[in-house]
């Protein structure tokens, strides 16, 4: 009787990120891309497969592979890890903190959001910088104070806050119109239609009344 063998697993262990954004394995130092250490990432999987070392964050996700040195002392480093591919990325995370009351609070969330959320970054960034358009200083200090309290790290769901707020502050009409038909007097069917009003169930549930 056969029996087919599985493929093993390599085995990953977690190492640190060092400040230059490389990590010491077997006494060699490996590059990860620049900025990976300022991002919050301080610590990382590795594992060896045929030769090379698989370097991926603590989720399992891939950042980088490289070729494992027989040699020791070494620094192995990819020419694209020791560029930094996203300035203009930082300039505006600078730009928009600053639209905030509270930038460092604002940086922080940001941040959050560009670790979280990387290959959509730019159009997080864009959405931000409209609902700060859109919306009054109190309204947006409020959603901030509410997205980073809470670990929100979205921008679709900070623009839903200010919503929130001004749908909650709009009074309630009770009164009903009723308009006669000029020659008959009745009422008409069409006129006592009330029109539909916003409904403010589905924010209470999202934000709980905050």
């Amino acid at each position: 009787m056969w029996y087919e063998i599985a493929p093993q697993t390599p085995a990953k262990k977690l190492y640190a990120v060092h400040k230059d954004n490389k990590v010491s394995y077997k006494g060699n130092f490996y590059s990860v891309p620049i900025g990976t250490y300022n991002a919050g990432t301080v610590k990382v999987q590795l594992s060896e497969h045929v030769g090379k070392l698989l370097i991926s964050d603590l989720c399992g996700k891939e950042i980088c592979t490289h070729d494992i040195s027989s040699l020791k002392g070494k620094k192995i480093i990819l020419r694209s890890h020791s560029r930094d591919m996203e300035p203009k990325i930082a300039e505006i995370v600078d730009r928009i903190s600053d639209l905030f009351g509270d930038p460092c609070k604002a940086k922080e969330w940001i941040l959050a959001i560009k670790l979280h959320k990387k290959r959509y970054i730019r159009d997080q960034l864009q959405m931000i910088e409209r609902i700060i358009q859109d919306n009054s200083t109190d309204h947006i200090a409020r959603a901030l104070d509410y997205v980073h309290t809470n670990n929100i790290l979205s921008a679709t769901d900070f623009k839903a806050y200010p919503e929130y707020i001004r749908l909650e502050k709009k009074p309630e009409r009770d009164t009903k119109i009723i308009r006669l038909n000029p020659l008959g007097g009745n009422r008409h069917a069409q006129l006592d239609i009330e029109p539909q009003k916003s409904d403010l169930d589905d924010y209470e549930a999202f934000f709980g009344n905050n």
